[in-house]
Order: C-alpha cells, then structure tokens, then sequence
C-alpha cells in the first residue's frame, strides 16, 4: 500500500495480508484497513476512514454476488 498527500507525494508505504472477496468480504475489508492501519503509522499520522480516497484492485470482484456484498460493507 501506498500513502500519498493529495498531490500525489508519497508518504509511506506498507504490505498488507491478502484481500481477495473469495476469502470472504469482511475478511477482504479487515485486511484492508489493517494495511491502511499500518501505512499510516509509517507515515506517524492518524489513520481516519474520513481521510482517505482508496484505490482497489480486488480478486473476485468479477463475482457479481461478492461484489455486490462488498460494496454494502465498504
């Protein structure tokens, strides 16, 4: 993961556990905000949901069921 300002200026970046919908969405999303958790702590500022605009690619997504359960949960 990649923690970039709203100019595009890297900040930090950290690695994060797999988070593919055929593992199960909540487990796809727990995994995301873990590593939205940690690239934050590198880049010593607090994580908050409010300020980020994240870019997925997720495996599954194809899946019109786990998509559709995704985009409920995110």
């Amino acid at each position: 993961m990649i923690l970039a300002d709203a100019h595009g200026v890297e900040l930090a970046r950290a690695n994060g556990g797999p988070s593919g919908l055929g593992l199960g969405v909540e487990r796809a999303w727990a995994s995301i905000g873990d590593a939205c958790a940690r690239v934050f702590q590198a880049a010593d500022i607090v994580f908050d949901w409010r300020a980020c605009a994240l870019g997925c690619g997720l495996t599954g997504v194809n899946n019109a069921d786990w998509c559709r359960v995704s985009r409920l949960g995110a």
